[in-house]
């Protein structure tokens, strides 16, 4: 069984295998653009680029937390945004998972169940997190931020 990041979202304990998470962050200052989506937490500016922070506990329809200092970001190493997590639990194996039926879970976004010290696990599929729509928008949003922050910033001699 290959490794995997456990973390908390609300009340739901899930995991995303190792090799999707390029790092962990402690929560940062956000950008808070007007007029973003519900599923965003802001945006994070990491190597001269601002990425879109996504809430998973907004994803999984829990009601709206405020930001805390003890927070997680997940910088995901295959796609251009990061989860905001309440927090990491582990890095570690998790037992053999149960698979969940096609179709009963939003956009098919939990693939099995696991299990971790007595807690049930939700295994997440990340590229089915988000609807097309959702990362469409996000793109743009982004696309729309770097501009005008970029603008803001002082001409080079």
């Amino acid at each position: 069984m290959k490794m995997s990041v456990i973390f908390e979202v609300g009340a739901l304990n899930c995991a995303l295998p190792q090799r999707e998470i390029k790092e962990i962050l402690a929560m940062p200052s956000l950008v808070l653009p007007p007029g973003m989506p519900a599923i965003l937490a802001g945006f994070v500016k990491l190597e001269d680029q601002y990425l879109p922070v996504v809430d998973l506990g907004r994803v999984f329809q829990q009601s709206p937390q405020p930001l805390t200092i003890d927070q997680h970001l997940l910088r995901l190493a295959h796609h251009p945004w990061l989860c905001l997590v309440n927090r990491v639990l582990d890095l570690a194996q998790l037992s053999e998972p149960v698979p969940v039926n096609p179709g009963h879970s939003f956009n098919n976004c939990v693939s099995g169940l696991s299990s971790y010290q007595g807690c049930e696990i939700a295994l997440l599929e990340i590229s089915q997190l988000l609807l097309q729509e959702e990362r469409l928008r996000m793109v743009a949003l982004q696309e729309i931020l770097q501009a005008r922050l970029s603008d803001l910033a002082p001409e080079s001699p």
